[in-house]
């Protein structure tokens, strides 16, 4: 029987196909920069001469000169013809051939269609934009320049429910087609257009067909605000990623990519500059998006509303990547303020502003323990079991073993130095360091890990030349008590090592209690076979590392001083600077 396929099914078939998956249940491949390399299944050869390339999604061989794209890697290696070749293919991604079959028969181009339609949007909104009415308001209140909105192939649908039909249904007979593409909507007795005095933006494929629209409405309090096209062969929301086209384009040697929820999140960014940044088309994260991502980019960052909806689009998408921790992709979340998303900070703060936020996004178990474990008091023996039984039914989403014993370990080290904290902050209160009175000797103290602080105490009184790398300014602005219960001691030796740097501390409780720890500790042992310039650099190394916690707790408060609208032009300076401080 012969088989009639379209050119756009192929199209659509190739694009859901990741060539590295493919290859390697076949052949052994390994990782060189972002490409793979293997031994050539197409002839003999000891040393591998056989390249994937991620981005083209095609293989060479530069032995044999073997190559070409997925399809012909299955009709070389498994000596079958182009039909079966598509139909194995098919089947392995779940794409219904027949279906294909049936619609093929029909006779018409669905990519030529959604191409023209979206020149006549375009060409809509050129004229809208003219007549100053609400189109033009909204993008003007939006700031997006002509270039931006001609690049992303931005249109407008007018108010009119039958602008598409009338045009072109009667010229060049394509009303099943337009309701096959789901562009019009057939209602028996009626037919009109699906979008209607919208914003309408084009959803590209990877390889930049357009296989469907989503549509803003410019009427306010309208719902719903958006709409996509219906579901079907060519157009899946859970499979596709808005901008991953566009992103591909401008930036391919980048490694990063940023995931947001809105169409206008990945413009406005992209008009700032930033432009290796998708959106998820109104779902959650998928193992379909990760299929299209992880053949470009190792480490994605989840970038959502900082609102109710999108922190819990954010938990949901957390979720989702458990199971893909052992893929080698790399997972971190940047959770903006309450207030914003990515547009509207971006538009507010500026590029560098989101840029230092993108630099202190968290990673996914950090993200993942940091809501787990928000409002429980770890010395609380419900909450400390109920936050276990969080963690194991999490761990449980992880399919590979290895992977679930580190994760375990390592959240099971968070809740330790949770623990720690509180038990710190509690002593903080009560505590009187420096008292010699045994009466007041605090004997209960976890001395178990070593701090930053511990750390340089006691490379300081051992090697007390290191006094003179403090720097008196920045010392005295340090304000971390709740982190560090011992900082009043270090503050104190300081002090008096200023003052005779001779100082005998022998006598101090508290720092003789603190010397039994130190010298049981691993990194006592370290120290003492450090030269001195050694110990001078690791001590360098820890104030910086004090310091930057410090800043990081000022910027946090000025933060919250911007979401209450109370952040002075100094405070403004001031965070600016710290910013600057915090990522040298």
């Amino acid at each position: 029987m012969s088989i009639n396929l379209s050119r756009d099914f192929i199209n659509n078939l190739v694009s859901n196909i990741n060539i590295v998956d493919i290859i390697s249940s076949y052949i052994k491949l390994e990782k060189k920069g972002i490409n793979y390399i293997g031994l050539c299944p197409f002839h003999d050869e000891k040393t591998p001469s056989f390249y994937v390339y991620t981005f083209k999604q095609r293989y060479y061989c530069f032995g044999c000169l073997s190559s070409g794209d997925v399809i012909q890697f299955i009709i070389n290696y498994k000596s079958i013809n182009f039909i079966e070749s598509i139909k194995y293919l098919s089947n392995t991604i779940g794409i219904d051939l027949q279906n294909n079959i049936k619609s093929n028969k029909k006779g018409f181009n669905y990519y030529n269609i959604m191409k023209n339609i979206t020149s006549y949007y375009k060409n809509d909104l050129k004229k809208h934009m003219s007549f100053k009415g609400c189109l033009y308001k909204y993008i003007i209140q939006r700031n997006l320049s002509l270039d931006i909105l001609n690049f992303f192939d931005v249109g407008y649908a007018c108010n009119n429910y039958t602008n598409i039909i009338n045009n072109f249904s009667n010229v060049l007979d394509l009303k099943k087609k337009l309701i096959f593409c789901g562009l019009v909507i057939d209602k028996g007795s009626k037919v009109y257009d699906r979008f209607v005095n919208r914003i309408i933006l084009p959803i590209k494929d990877e390889n930049g067909n357009i296989v469907g629209f989503g549509g803003r409405t410019l009427i306010e309090n309208f719902k719903p605000k958006y709409i996509n096209s219906p579901e079907s062969i060519f157009f899946k929301k859970g499979h596709l990623l808005y901008g991953l086209y566009e992103a591909k384009k401008k930036s391919e040697f980048l490694k990063q990519l940023i995931i947001v929820e809105g169409y206008f999140d990945v413009i406005t960014l992209h008009q700032y500059g930033i432009v290796n940044v998708v959106a998820t088309l109104g779902s959650y994260f998928t193992d379909k998006h990760l299929d299209k991502i992880k053949k470009y980019y190792k480490e994605i960052v989840f970038c959502y509303d900082g609102d109710a909806a999108g922190r819990s689009a954010t938990w949901k998408s957390a979720n989702n990547c458990l199971s893909i921790l052992s893929e080698g992709i790399i997972v971190k979340f940047l959770l903006l303020p309450e207030s914003y998303d990515p547009d509207s900070f971006i538009r507010e703060n500026g590029k560098k502003s989101f840029l230092n936020e993108l630099s202190n996004s968290i990673s996914l178990i950090d993200y993942i323990f940091k809501r787990i474990s928000k409002n429980m008091n770890l010395k609380n023996i419900d909450d400390k079991l109920v936050l276990i039984k969080y963690i194991n039914d999490l761990i449980k989403k992880i399919p590979d073993a290895a992977f679930k014993k580190v994760i375990l370990n390592y959240l099971l080290k968070l809740i330790e130095q949770k623990e720690n904290i509180e038990s710190s902050i509690n002593k903080n209160k009560k505590i009187n360091y420096f008292s010699d009175n045994k009466n007041k000797d605090r004997s209960d103290i976890n001395l178990h890990i070593l701090s930053p602080i511990m750390k340089s105490l006691f490379l300081l009184l051992e090697n007390r030349y290191l006094i003179n790398d403090i720097i008196n300014f920045e010392i005295k602005n340090i304000n971390l008590k709740d982190i560090y219960y011992e900082i009043d001691v270090f503050f104190y030796v300081i002090k008096l090592l200023r003052i005779n740097i001779n100082t005998d501390f022998s006598n101090i409780n508290i720092i003789k209690k603190y010397r039994i720890n130190f010298l049981n500790s691993e990194f006592n042992k370290i120290m003492i076979s450090m030269s001195k310039d050694e110990k001078k650099k690791e001590f360098k190394s820890i104030i910086n590392l004090i310091l930057k916690d410090n800043y990081k707790k000022k910027i946090d408060e000025l933060i919250k001083m911007a979401e209450n609208k109370n952040l002075s032009n100094k405070n403004k300076l001031l965070l600016d600077n710290l910013l600057i401080k915090i990522h040298k």
